[in-house]
């Protein structure tokens, strides 16, 4: 091979590993935002001058446009809207929706503050959102539910039968005022009969915020039947507040609403299609704050906040319907030093689940963090770093109100961000299991604190002691001692390791003056580690090795030495 030849080969396999370590490094890690969505993994869909709003809830279609839900308006002036976008599985804005990309819902009364909660998605395509509308009558706020044509328009069309069209003289839409005349909904159900229960909140006559369960047929006529029995079955429950901690989800012909009480409990409530109680069971009457919860069958999942260490913290709790507990509440101090609380969870196949959060940091505050959680509440260690990982990209102050896992594992989620001195609502996706690494983990570090100094006396020597890091993330610490006798290692080319705490050496075969396996011995704690001795050290020279292993098996690169002499 000439000159010529091997200057090119050689730049070629340089580009070559250029290019594939920058394909590894876009390929990211299960959690890491997703570079192929939007703008770096983030969209910020704008239309029609929009420039402040929230969004609270997310569906994916079959075809992986995803719609999401929430509230618009404008810093200018005027009632901010409810508003249902959809966008195309890259995060743009989909203009066959609603000519923009965008459904508007504005209510009739004056000084409205409209929103949507939820969206589910028919099998037929269309659209089903509840949520919340201001000024009814003059008065208090009102539950809505409207129903969108999968065009992005009011499903108004009557032509082929009665219930084709959805509420009042085909309006496509439900406005009521309930309880005292403050309700909302907060989510839906959908039956494959058509039939719908949506599920909020209302204030009695006392001003308590207590549980509402409403049923309507699949033309939006509430179901009297339904309504009497659940009314009778959920009259005592007192909630923590109306706005997003009630969740139902169908399952066979039964519905499972999962809720936080005013008590700060769990409360799972099982009714029939017709609205009579199956079964109601309460848990964990601790201090503890739930902002939401999954159903599924046979199972309720709760997420939320718990005091821990003087602030708060991620908690996760999860019962069955017998109200027998599955795990927890198990608070996770994602963020040391800071207030952590989950705000929306969403289920992998089996029992693990995702709880997406805030942590209340200083710089930016608060950041949006999303954690995994194996079918025992342990954090799983393949996701993001250490089981949780977080976005400062999303802005300052971030929200994070509703999360939707795809049939390939990435997660959709939704809420709102601080830009340029407004509160943006956001989309956001992130990579699923199957992402690959971008690098190895952390490894591991450790410290020895004792012995201090390079010469000691034997009786003073009773415990060697150190740190080991990152913190909370060490599995295991070792130490193994070396006594340097260079005769044995000269002529019997043998070195002496510490086997015990009483004091005891065992040989093994050296190589060229050079000790090649080292005895290991594991020591008491991790972070902060001890390894006591039982009988005094002989006099003589030594090195001490130190080696600390994380979680997920990274062991520490190379092990910490300290050279000391015992007299």
């Amino acid at each position: 091979m000439n000159r010529l030849s091997v200057i090119c080969a050689a730049i070629f396999a340089c580009l070559t590993l250029t290019l594939t370590t920058a394909t590894a490094g876009a390929a990211g890690h299960w959690g890491d935002l997703d570079p192929s969505f939007g703008t770096d993994g983030v969209s910020r869909p704008s239309a029609r001058g929009f420039d402040f709003g929230n969004f609270t809830s997310i569906a994916v279609q079959p075809d992986g446009k995803i719609l999401v839900g929430g509230t618009a308006g404008y810093s200018s002036g005027g009632s901010p809207y409810a508003i249902v976008l959809r966008l195309l599985p890259n995060g743009v804005l989909d203009t066959s929706f609603g000519g923009d990309g965008i459904y508007l819902y504005g209510s009739s009364h004056a000084g409205d503050i409209d929103g949507v909660e939820s969206i589910k998605l028919q099998a037929d395509g269309k659209i089903v959102a509840v949520g919340r509308f201001d000024g009814f009558g003059g008065w208090g706020q009102g539950s809505l539910i409207f129903r969108l044509n999968s065009n992005g328009t009011l499903d108004t069309d009557s032509d082929i039968t009665p219930s084709s069209c959805f509420g009042p003289a085909c309006s496509g839409r439900i406005e009521e005022s309930l309880g005292s005349g403050q309700s909302q909904f907060s989510d839906v159900a959908l039956q494959p009969s058509g039939d719908i229960v949506a599920i909020g909140g209302y204030l009695d006559e006392d001003g308590n915020a207590r549980l509402l369960v409403r049923g309507y047929d699949g033309s939006g006529t509430p179901n009297t039947t339904f309504n009497a029995n659940a009314a009778a079955a959920t009259a005592s429950h007192v909630l923590a507040d109306f706005d997003r901690n009630v969740r139902v989800d169908p399952y066979g012909t039964y519905f499972s609403v999962a809720f936080s009480s005013k008590a700060k409990q769990f409360v799972h409530l099982v009714l029939t299609g017709e609205g009579s109680t199956m079964g109601i069971t309460s848990s964990f009457g601790t201090d503890v704050t739930f902002n939401d919860a999954i159903v599924r069958p046979g199972l309720a999942t709760f997420a939320g906040s718990t005091e821990f260490n003087g602030s708060t913290a991620l908690t996760l709790a999860q019962l069955d319907t017998l109200g027998v507990e599955s795990y927890g509440p198990i608070a996770r101090d994602v963020t040391p030093g800071n207030a952590s609380s989950a705000t929306a969870l969403a289920a992998y196949p089996g029992k693990r689940v995702i709880a997406l959060g805030v942590s209340e940091s200083s710089a930016p505050s608060p950041f949006v963090t999303t954690s995994v959680v194996e079918s025992n509440g342990a954090p799983l260690l393949d996701y993001g770093t250490y089981g949780t990982n977080t976005y400062p990209a999303l802005g300052a102050s971030a929200t994070a109100d509703a999360i939707e896992l795809l049939s390939n594992g990435k997660a959709i989620f939704v809420g709102t961000a601080l830009r340029e001195g407004k509160m943006v609502p956001y989309v956001s996706r992130i990579l699923g299991p199957d992402a690959g690494t971008t690098g190895p983990k952390p490894a591991a570090t450790s410290k020895i604190s004792s012995p201090l100094n390079s010469t000691i006396k034997a009786k003073k020597l009773q415990k060697f002691r150190g740190t080991a890091g990152p913190s909370g993330q060490i599995a295991r610490v070792e130490i193994a001692l070396q006594r340097v006798d260079k005769r044995l290692l000269k002529r019997e080319r043998h070195c002496l390791w510490l086997r015990s705490s009483r004091a005891k050496f065992t040989k093994n075969r050296s190589q060229r003056g050079k000790c090649l396996s080292p005895r290991w011995l594991r020591v008491n704690g991790t972070d902060t580690w001890s390894f006591s001795l039982m009988k005094a050290l002989p006099k003589g020279n030594y090195v001490l090795h130190v080696r600390a292993t994380t979680k997920d098996g990274v062991p520490q690169a190379q092990p910490t030495l300290k050279h000391f002499t015992v007299t």
